[in-house]
């Protein structure tokens, strides 16, 4: 059994410490020299140095013993850490399940309030089943320490979509607030409030194959309840909020959530409002002011509107925006049925020309259809009650359809003929490749850029971009990305096509990255730029630079990493100097290239490739910078 308080040998120290990131290089030399001069442990003085902290020894002590932490879990990988405990990769034994391991730190063990908020949120998720929102698989105790089991999420949250990509068409941020809404609506039934409904506690993924969502919108998931207020009845109520406390987060709570804590389903409502704001708008609400002024904003001004911040937006969904975030929670919506109502009517009004929605996707128990009884929803085409014309900018008259010379049998007809090319069309274009032959692909000198450049990494934060372990933070100085002992992750970002039927990531591009000088002394440091990562496989390619070698090969995209060179591409730059290098997706594969001559032809790895790149740093203070992504596109033959 796994004692918590019991310490790590120094040898198993110093191996995890070094595995995981947290202490390497010169660093884990330093200590190592500390301790043999002092006697003293290397944990006491790691501690004392700073080089970890509590909740990170707490991390090593769980990773060192991944069997015997909780009985029936095998912990695999470090995937966050917060204020109430920290989340781990693990695989349930006895179902081979991979899910998301969540533990109270150790050090929070003997906070009475905490261990009590932690076992109500596991019960509050464990009631929970809906499709949008996480699952709940197991809870437990065990040597004292408290465990979540709960449904592993593959997928990036709203937040890092928006700072990534910029603000949300409107059918696409209408459709991902249905889906908010339809699980809220679950929650409600059970007496649930969520109270911290934002874009960081929205999941996306990729919906499961035949789940009636339109093509290209993202199914949300709905995570943390760990603020969740269980509305058993006024009299006998339990609260989550500590003495004088409030919890949430400011610039998405309800004016009367900063008061207190009797609130209804009505709060979520106003949160999820200002959620569509900042979907809309690409920022937060009441962006700009300190934490006193927004409170009384809130508490005593008119709530922001929608068609001042986006005077772009559509009249339907400026009002339903503007109705969400009423001051008075009386005037918001009195159900979520009539939420949901509102955003259905306010889909089919939109530009149905370009991108299809379901008219309704009815949730057993959301009370949108008292009839309903199944567990999922159904899909129903916005074929039914478009709108006699398109919707066009607020305060400007439709214009009238077109007299149709042909009867409805003949429509009927020219609609079938369009649907069925329009599938073979989506069909040739974005169905999975087959993997190209396994021999050198050729290059298409015809290849062109398209459109501006886009940064990818904006010199002054690392928003976007998806830690994976080690620590990365940017280099004020030279407007660099520098990482520690770690792996961050770029989704490539997303082009519509089609006439904006669909957004996808761009299938052939060119990235642009500067792998800046090495720090001088350390022969084991190396900077990689990962590519080809594919779902069904732990490895990807490599480009991997140590000293004054770089070298394409293949790399476990896990720690601890390990690189297999290939037997060609060895190129010599000097280790003091920044080395540029470019990375082609073309239709017959992968190009690289470094200081613009090309070092490497690859084939594509499957047909599962993840449209991502990795950046990773095995030593300390390596750092990357000028990261730039421009599409490309050929010549045709007349």
């Amino acid at each position: 059994m796994h004692d918590p308080s019991v310490p790590l040998r120094d040898e198993d120290f110093y191996a995890e410490a070094e595995r995981w990131g947290m202490i390497s290089g010169g660093r884990l030399e330093d200590l190592r020299s500390s301790v043999a001069a002092s006697g003293r442990s290397p944990v006491e003085l790691a501690l004392e140095k700073q080089l970890i902290d509590a909740v990170q020894l707490d991390v090593l002590q769980t990773l060192s013993r991944p069997e015997s932490t909780i009985p029936g879990y095998r912990i695999e990988a470090l995937i966050g850490r917060g204020g109430m405990g920290v989340v781990y990769r693990a695989t349930q034994l006895n179902l081979g399940r991979t899910v998301a391991l969540k533990t109270i730190l150790v050090s929070r063990m003997a906070d009475r309030d905490m261990l009590d908020r932690f076992e109500r949120e596991a019960r509050t998720v464990g009631q929970l089943r809906h499709p949008n929102i996480i699952a709940a698989h197991d809870f437990g105790r065990h040597a004292g320490r408290l465990y979540l089991a709960m449904e592993l999420i593959e997928g990036i949250d709203l937040d890092v979509r928006i700072k990534g990509e910029g603000p949300l068409d409107e059918l696409t941020a209408l459709g991902l607030a249905r889906q908010v809404a339809s699980g809220l609506s679950h929650a409600a039934q059970l007496h649930i409030v969520h109270r911290d409904i934002k874009p960081a506690n929205l999941m996306l993924v990729a919906p499961p194959e035949g789940y009636p969502l339109p093509v290209g919108l993202p199914m949300v998931k709905i995570a943390d309840f760990g603020l969740a207020l269980l509305q058993e009845s006024v009299e006998d109520e339990t609260r989550l909020t500590a003495a004088n406390a409030t919890l949430g987060s400011p610039h998405y709570m309800a004016p009367e959530q900063m008061e207190s804590s009797d609130v209804d389903f009505r709060a979520d409502m106003y949160s999820l409002g200002a959620t569509l704001l900042h979907m809309l708008s690409g920022r937060q609400p009441f962006s700009g002011m300190k934490l006193r002024q927004l409170v009384t904003a809130k508490l005593t001004e008119a709530p922001p509107s929608l068609a001042d911040i986006c005077p772009d937006a559509e009249e339907p969904t400026c009002r339903l925006v503007d109705r969400l975030l009423a001051r008075d929670p009386g005037d918001r919506f009195a159900s979520y049925a009539e939420l949901i109502a509102e955003i259905d009517a306010t889909i089919r009004v939109l530009d149905a020309a370009m991108v299809s929605m379901p008219a309704r996707l009815d949730h057993a128990g959301d009370g949108t259809d008292d009839a309903a009884t199944d567990e999922f929803p159904t899909a129903r085409t916005l074929l039914e009650g478009l709108p006699a014309s398109r919707i066009t900018k607020r305060g400007q008259p439709a214009e009238s359809d077109a007299p149709r010379p042909n009867g409805p049998r003949s429509m009927r007809r020219l609609l079938t003929a369009a649907v069925l090319l329009l599938t073979l069309v989506l069909a040739a274009l974005f169905l999975p490749r087959q993997p190209a032959p396994a021999v050198a692909p050729v290059r298409d000198p015809t290849a062109r850029r398209v459109g501006k450049s886009e940064h990818l990494f904006n010199g002054r934060d690392t928003g976007g971009w998806r830690p994976e372990y080690g620590n990365w933070v940017w280099n004020r100085d030279n407007a660099a990305l520098r990482g520690d002992n770690g792996l961050i992750a770029h989704q490539i970002p997303l082009e519509t096509t089609l006439g904006g039927a669909r957004a996808q990531p761009a299938e052939f591009y060119e990235l642009e990255v500067v792998f800046c000088p090495l720090p001088s002394g350390d022969a084991g440091i190396a900077q990689e730029l990962r590519f080809g990562v594919c779902d069904d496989e732990a490895t990807a390619y490599a480009l991997r630079r140590t000293g004054d070698t770089l070298q394409i090969g293949e790399c476990n995209h896990r720690p601890p990493p390990q690189f297999q060179p290939r037997d060609e591409s060895v190129t010599q730059v000097p280790s003091d100097r920044a080395v540029a290098v470019t990375l082609e997706r073309q239709p017959t594969g992968w190009f690289v290239l470094v200081n613009g001559d090309l070092v490497a032809s690859l084939p594509f790895r499957g047909t599962r490739e993840r449209p991502e790149f990795q950046l990773a740093a095995i030593g300390d203070d390596l750092e990357f910078s000028d990261v730039l992504l421009n599409r490309l596109e050929f010549a045709t033959e007349n």
